[in-house]
């Protein structure tokens, strides 16, 4: 399924048929999130695509989230393992 037949897919206001919905299903769970906020914009979506696609759009947002946190993480794990590594230098007393 391409992005002009999902959009044509999600905007007609007839009862969502299952096969239909299996293909937006997995249209919706592997696109882009930019793919999914041009698609909830165009209007007239059916509900239960546009609660998919919703859902859909929220995991992709919880991922980068995620995604975020983990490399914030890792950072902050590096810099003090890279403080631990090379303490200061001591002084000498005199």
């Amino acid at each position: 399924m391409d992005y002009s037949e999902f959009v044509a897919v999600i905007g007609d206001r007839k009862t969502p048929e299952l096969k239909d919905f299996e293909r937006v299903s997995i249209f919706a769970n592997t696109a882009d999130k930019d793919v999914l906020w041009t698609a909830l914009g165009n209007g007239g979506i059916h509900p239960i695509y546009q609660a998919l696609v919703v859902q859909a759009l929220h995991r992709r947002l919880i991922e980068a989230l995620e995604r975020e946190q983990a490399q914030q993480r890792k950072l902050e794990e590096d810099a003090r393992n890279e403080a631990v590594k090379d303490p200061p230098p001591r002084r000498r007393s005199r």
